[in-house]
């Protein structure tokens, strides 16, 4: 078992619908027994995409990760109930 903290770098975790941002980072912060472990933004719990997740060292660098331009993409029916 790697001792605790030893790991670091980014992770992107494709995020499912029904977990929040919070949540996913937990789990991966529980999965690889590590200290430091955070998202570099949120998703919306309903939206599911790819979820950069800094471990380690690497949280230092978060801020520079989430700063650059996003975009975002939806799919939409209309016309049915």
């Amino acid at each position: 078992m790697k001792e605790k903290g030893a790991l670091n770098g980014v992770v992107n975790l494709f995020k499912e619908k029904g977990i929040t941002s919070f949540q996913a980072a937990s789990r991966l912060r529980k999965l690889f027994n590590v200290d430091k472990c955070g998202h570099t933004g949120t998703l919306d719990p309903l939206a599911e995409g790819v979820l950069p997740i800094c471990i380690g060292f690497a949280t230092r660098f978060a801020e520079q990760i989430s700063g650059g331009v996003k975009q975002y993409s939806a799919t939409f029916r209309l016309g049915t109930s």
